[in-house]
């Protein structure tokens, strides 16, 4: 029994705290599938591996055009976000010939890469308490 308090204390002691996370997700121009993907390390966040493995959280949801909001409980770290629209539902982000986007994307502090994605240092975030973001979809 002693063994079972002692473990127990030593998990709710070392358990961290969760903060909430909201991100406005706003300038959504037409409806969708979005593929939405939180990181906390940059190994992941600039990796081509867009396995589901690789991010924190995941999420697949439809989108109406406007502005969608996401709330999300998570420990204090840095995080990185990523986003993108499937307007057509084939489940993939189409580009052009020459590679320029057709459907909208957008990442954690509006942040962009000179060609192709930012890195994570452009794109991380400190949570150390309740946080509020908003993400321009592009």
């Amino acid at each position: 029994m002693i063994f079972y308090i002692l473990f127990l204390n030593f998990f709710i002691a070392n358990e961290q705290p969760k903060f909430e996370l909201q991100i406005n997700i706003h300038n959504i121009k037409y409806s969708g599938k979005m593929y939405f993907a939180l990181y906390d390390n940059p190994d992941d966040f600039n990796s081509d591996d867009e396995s589901v493995e690789n991010m924190k959280i995941a999420i697949r949801e439809i989108v109406n055009p406007e502005k969608h909001v996401l709330k999300l409980k998570v420990q204090k770290g840095w995080y990185g976000v990523k986003i993108y629209i499937d307007k057509n539902l084939n489940q993939r982000f189409d580009t052009n010939i020459i590679g320029l986007p057709k459907e909208q994307f957008g990442f954690s502090n509006d942040a962009m890469g000179i060609i192709g994605p930012p890195t994570y240092e452009k794109a991380s975030f400190l949570v150390n308490e309740n946080k509020l973001i908003k993400i321009k979809m592009k």
